[in-house]
């Protein structure tokens, strides 16, 4: 245990002098009850700036608000309880929204999602989102974009489309503001 976080691994090599814990193959982290990282090449921890690297297939599930964050590449900044992900990510937010974009950053403290890159959205409501960017507030439920298209009944014969070039959508009461 370094510092509020547990790791397992078959491999795991400790280097006191610099404070680095390194593992290879199958390993993972946690953090209380409420973070899990699990990984299938390596972790790389810094204990002097609470920095966890997570390699390979990386898979950080979030269980107070249940989302799930799939990349090959993420960064744990424990001090300020922040995630990214380098590359292609998926973002599970509730088995609600599916989230398909790259370099994701997840504030869990704010419980905000953002990425500079353009994403797609899909909702359990047959909603689908795409968007040059985003900002998404978990607990507001509220998604700001530019350049967004929003179509409704999604692959349906009755879908209806829309074009903005911000939007902000509240997901609660399903509408736009722009």
């Amino acid at each position: 245990k370094i510092k509020d976080i547990t790791i397992k691994s078959q491999q795991i090599f400790y280097l006191k002098n610099k404070e680095l814990a390194y593992t290879l193959g199958e390993s993972k982290a946690t953090s209380g009850e409420e973070i899990e990282i699990n990984s299938n090449e390596f972790f790389k921890y810094d204990k002097l700036s609470s920095t966890l690297i997570a390699k390979g297939n990386v898979i950080i599930t979030e269980r107070i608000k249940n989302i799930i964050l799939e990349s090959e590449e993420a960064f744990y900044f424990q001090n300020e309880d922040k995630f990214t992900t380098l590359g292609i990510t998926k973002a599970n937010i509730n088995n609600e929204y599916f989230v398909d974009t790259q370099d994701l950053v997840f504030l869990r403290e704010n419980m905000f999602l953002s990425s500079k890159y353009k994403t797609t959205i899909t909702d359990t409501q047959d909603n689908f989102y795409k968007l040059n960017n985003f900002n998404y507030l978990v607990n507001e439920k509220i998604l700001k974009g530019s350049k967004v298209e929003v179509i409704t009944n999604y692959l349906k014969k009755n879908s209806d489309k829309y074009f903005f070039n911000t939007a902000f959508i509240n997901f609660k009461n399903q509408k736009f503001s722009t």
